[in-house]
């Protein structure tokens, strides 16, 4: 090995201890040093301006005049930054966020909006700012005590206060909407917002997304998926507490109360049509629950008191207007609608299992089921009605969207029907061989 090569590979220690060396080290470790303390120093000045903006200085000024929302957003970005860039975010804390924690950052803005600390609408922004921290940070985000326990007190005093949430409809809703759709992703932290005693179950975000069920647009929306989000896992507490609340029964009983409320007069069926509205979006949540909800429990306790008051419901309407043919059409109208929109198998299989169910009619003083009386009405009665047209759809509806139960009802059904026509005839027959009979014994008698 020549001179060169060793020359190469050695460590130059003259270059190493030289003073111009060291010192370059020394203003490296400094800078990033300061880099690293400016960001965390920069964070506090943010909390602090934010600080001094709140109180009686502002008390003329609206929250977007001053440059707290400006402050939040810097520190949801540095929050942000110092959580993804941890080696285990997880596990880990930044300086930004042990402060942000440690001043209770979160308790001291829940606290003045809900004292209505000036400016005003303090309270939106704060609301923002947890929908924004709930939606970028990761999970062990709402984990925290500092985190949860302002968020819960948050949500209770809104929750409360219609001015606020008809006010600030749409952040409330986002917020709501990013924590269940954080629960959807990880399911245990619906353990923060279910309160446990005993026997008695309370939970506020459930409570509160409850409100906008029948919200206009997008905030409906959100509120009705926010809430399907709650019912993908099997989660035994939250299964505990929807059984607690009788939320099944609250259900079934809106849509029982609704459905007594639409309109029977043809010209005011349309989209435009409050009770229709609310009608059609509550249908369509029961199914959706009943189709994503992973907890037995809860599917039987809708179905159940699905059969037992809103099936029974439509019976008792059929059975009211079946001499009045414009109401008897509306109803008929809501049936096929419902018919049409049915997706889940439970509810096809128990739709069409009700339409076959017999029950005792007195107007014909026998038992006879709903789709007896829908072909009845379509055989009886001119085809060219637009009675007989939507009856044609139920029909259709069922051997199309439902044939794989419909058939097994079906056949036995029309057995029945032909064996019902042919005792007729029989009878008819027997009693034309009688009359038959009788006559030629009188011709006879006459004869002799």
């Amino acid at each position: 090995m020549n001179n060169n090569t060793l020359r190469s590979n050695s460590i130059n220690f003259e270059k190493l201890l030289s003073f111009d060396n060291i010192f370059n080290i020394e203003n490296r470790r400094n800078y990033h040093s300061t880099k690293y303390i400016s960001k965390v120093t920069s964070f506090k000045k943010h909390w602090i301006d934010i600080v001094a903006a709140c109180g009686p200085m502002s008390i003329d000024l609206d929250v977007k005049e001053t440059d707290i929302p400006y402050h939040m957003v810097r520190m949801i970005n540095m929050l942000i930054s110092e959580d993804r860039n941890l080696p285990n975010n997880l596990a880990n804390c930044g300086e930004c966020m042990e402060y942000f924690l440690n001043k209770e950052c979160l308790h001291q803005l829940v606290d003045s909006s809900i004292k209505k600390i000036p400016p005003h609408g303090l309270i939106y922004v704060t609301i923002d700012f947890y929908s924004n921290l709930c939606s970028l940070m990761n999970e062990n985000f709402l984990t925290k005590k500092d985190v949860y326990e302002p968020l819960l007190t948050l949500l209770k005093y809104c929750s409360t206060q219609k001015d606020i949430t008809s006010e600030y409809e749409s952040f409330i809703i986002d917020l709501l909407f990013n924590i269940c759709q954080k629960i959807s992703i990880h399911p245990q932290i619906l353990n923060i917002f279910i309160y446990e005693d005993g026997d008695y179950y309370e939970c506020i975000l459930f409570e509160y997304l409850k409100q906008f069920i029948f919200s206009h647009g997008k905030t409906g929306e959100m509120a009705r998926t926010s809430m399907k989000y709650l019912f993908e896992h099997p989660f035994e507490v939250f299964s505990n507490y929807i059984i607690f609340t009788k939320f099944p029964e609250q259900l079934v009983d809106n849509l029982c109360m609704i459905f007594n409320e639409l309109p029977l007069k043809l010209d005011e069926i349309n989209q435009n049509n409050k009770s229709i509205n609310q009608f059609t979006t509550l249908f369509s949540l029961i199914e959706n629950i009943i189709m994503c909800c992973s907890m037995q429990a809860i599917r039987n306790s809708i179905m159940f008191n699905i059969n037992d008051k809103f099936l029974k419901l439509i019976i008792n309407k059929y059975k009211e207007f079946y001499n009045t043919s414009e109401n008897l059409e509306a109803i008929s109208i809501y049936l096929y609608y419902m018919l049409s929109k049915i997706h889940c198998i439970d509810f096809s299989s128990c739709f069409v299992s009700f339409i076959f169910e017999k029950f005792k009619f007195d107007l014909f003083d026998k038992e006879t089921n709903l789709f007896n009386l829908i072909m009845d009405n379509i055989m009886t009665n001119e085809r060219n009605t637009s009675l007989a047209t939507v009856n044609m759809l139920i029909i259709s509806c069922l051997l199309k969207q439902h044939y794989r139960y419909t058939i097994s009802y079906l056949i036995p059904n029309i057995r029945t029907r032909v064996n019902n026509s042919k005792n007729s005839e029989n009878e008819s027959y027997s009693d034309s061989i009688t009359f038959i009979n009788s006559n030629s014994e009188e011709t006879l008698s006459d004869d002799q």
